[in-house]
């Protein structure tokens, strides 16, 4: 029988050598090919020990949708399963952000690129967030901790010069530094401004749980937008700027799925 022999990298045991008779498991999660090293270099074989990509790399990952991130003179990149580049190997690291969209990294700067090396958005920000919770857009922030949106192609919404984003399903609320608030819309356009912006607190109602509510002011008139959990939910609502009843506001404040106009709330 033969035996294979595989380097793993354990959890609290680090990279150790295993010996295998069966490759199915392995080769099931590297799609065809799995990595093995010599004199210090990696390359890639398949289920039969037969040598597919020579070992040229000094680190090699595991293949995924027909990729697979390699480092090569200490810069990753990607490759396929041809061994030709999809990526330069110009980084300093490389993952997967979403879709098929890469994230990589030039020191301690973060940028995107889409497969066959299409540069998204430069390696600039110290941060970039994944799209999660259903929504279509993540947070994005620079080394000053001015924070932006970017959508789950990419594409900037808004630009880096916030101190605070709330992003809701079609609406994303980002606050300057003096507290003001800009609203966009999905396609990166400002539908409102408003004067100023503060976070409400949280409250239960029996027949929708638990929401957080914040409220924006323009022209004297407040508006209150109450989010429900996924983020799914909202709800605009001129009220009086100075609300006493503010429990019965909240116990009485109606739900809907989609924002309604703000025209109907200028004064």
């Amino acid at each position: 029988m033969k035996e294979f022999y595989i380097i793993e990298n354990k959890p609290n045991e680090g990279y150790i050598l295993t010996k295998h008779n069966d490759l199915s498991n392995f080769v099931s999660e590297s799609e065809g090919l799995i990595v093995y090293e010599d004199h210090g270099l990696y390359g890639y074989k398949d289920a039969c020990g037969t040598v597919v990509i020579s070992p040229t790399y000094e680190d090699a990952k595991n293949f995924k949708n027909g990729l697979a991130f390699t480092k090569f003179k200490n810069k990753w990149g990607a490759i396929n399963r041809l061994d030709q580049p999809l990526v330069a190997h110009e980084h300093d690291d490389i993952n997967w952000w979403y879709n098929d969209i890469l994230q990589v990294t030039s020191g301690t700067l973060n940028g995107l690129v889409r497969i066959q090396d299409e540069r998204i958005l430069e390696p600039k920000y110290y941060s970039i967030s994944r799209p999660s919770n259903g929504l279509d857009w993540a947070e994005i922030y620079t080394q000053d901790l001015q924070k932006g949106v970017v959508n789950s192609k990419g594409k900037i919404i808004a630009e880096s010069k916030y101190i605070w984003t709330v992003l809701l399903q079609d609406l994303a609320i980002c606050v300057h530094r003096e507290t003001s608030a800009d609203l966009y819309d999905t396609h990166g356009s400002i539908v409102e401004k408003f004067d100023t912006f503060s976070i409400g607190s949280y409250f239960a109602r029996q027949d929708i749980g638990v929401c957080k509510v914040y409220f924006l002011w323009k022209d004297g008139a407040e508006i209150a937008i109450a989010i429900m959990p996924s983020a799914t939910k909202v709800v605009a609502r001129e009220i009086p700027v100075n609300t006493v009843d503010y429990l019965d506001f909240l116990e009485n404040l109606p739900l809907e799925d989609h924002l309604p106009s703000f025209e109907k709330y200028k004064q």
